[in-house]
């Protein structure tokens, strides 16, 4: 809308209530005309299918998970489709052994709950210096242990529920699996009676040190950190970027050279420093990788949607 095009959403189903009320503020705006912005939902893929074929869609701009983003990739190519995916990520949070955990903890691990670990730039794996491995692991359980599972109603609440059974079973399956190989440090039931209301699915703090393992290089898009050590900064960068997406990343020092330096090593299309998760408006995100192409936001996410057009004229001598 802003860079002056007509839009058809097409919601998630899960969120489809959600956008439905959005649509009817949009329809409260006075100015904006009858059929600009449209919305449709479904449970299939029908429709979106369509929208992807159809020659008077110019571009394409989708957010959800990278195997989908390849569908659509190739559904595209058909009509040479511009396209925008924001796709899957594994977050990768390097602590240093000259950060301050007291601070780091808390905030990973509010980085990695919010919206239950159902954000595509969630902080996900703890890459920790050995020299203070343990003491990252206790101060991130103490905070898993503090934090207060709930409905979203509930001012005290602090994380909310999965989005559906079929997410929160995905997830458990992969605790249970990864138990068979990997250290669950701690997996926090949700308090009574809230398993049987609702999707709820407490923290879990996992150490995984099989690099290939998919605990360690997929996307998790649930409650859980996963945890690992190293020695030093070539190894802490080799293990951050081993994964196949690289969306965000976070580092933690008290060195802030050393904070930038790594950052541009790592291949990740926002890497924040000393914090995780802080987005804006007009700074633009996006993926390295498998996590996607285009970019949200700022001046180049408008750009997805205009076209270069060169005009040259010569006047008559």
């Amino acid at each position: 809308l802003a860079a002056g095009c007509s839009a058809v959403v097409k919601a998630a189903p899960q969120t489809a209530i959600a956008n439905e009320r959005v649509f009817r503020l949009l329809a409260e705006v006075s100015d904006l005309p009858a059929g600009i912005v449209n919305m449709f939902c479904e449970t299939g893929s029908d429709g979106a299918i369509e929208l992807v074929d159809s020659i008077d869609v110019d571009v394409v701009s989708y957010t959800g998970s990278t195997d989908v983003g390849k569908q659509i990739m190739a559904a595209g190519a058909r009509t040479l489709k511009r396209l925008g995916l924001e796709l899957g990520g594994s977050a990768p949070c390097i602590v240093f052994d000259d950060a301050d955990i007291d601070l780091a903890a808390p905030a990973l691990v509010r980085a990695g709950m919010f919206m239950a670990g159902q954000y595509c730039c969630s902080a996900t794996r703890v890459l920790a210096h050995n020299s203070v491995l343990d003491q990252t692991q206790q101060k991130l359980s103490d905070a898993m242990g503090a934090l207060v599972v709930g409905p979203g109603n509930d001012p005290n609440s602090q994380m909310g529920p999965m989005i559906d059974e079929v997410g929160r079973q995905r997830v458990n399956n992969l605790l249970d699996n990864a138990g068979q190989t990997d250290e669950i440090l701690c997996r926090i039931d949700s308090p009574r009676g809230l398993a049987e209301s609702g999707f709820f699915l407490g923290p879990s703090l996992v150490h995984a040190s099989n690099p290939e393992s998919l605990m360690y290089t997929g996307e998790v898009f649930g409650p859980v950190l996963v945890i690992d050590g190293f020695d030093d900064e070539e190894e802490a960068t080799r293990k951050a970027n081993n994964s196949r997406f690289g969306l965000a990343a976070s580092v933690w020092s008290r060195d802030l050279q050393r904070g930038h330096r790594v950052a541009n090593k790592l291949q990740s299309g926002t890497v924040w420093i000393n914090s995780h998760g802080r987005t804006f408006p007009e700074i633009e995100t996006g993926g390295y990788k498998e996590s996607g192409i285009g970019r949200l936001h700022g001046v180049e996410g408008l750009s997805e949607f205009l076209q270069t057009k060169t005009i040259s004229w010569t006047t008559n001598p």
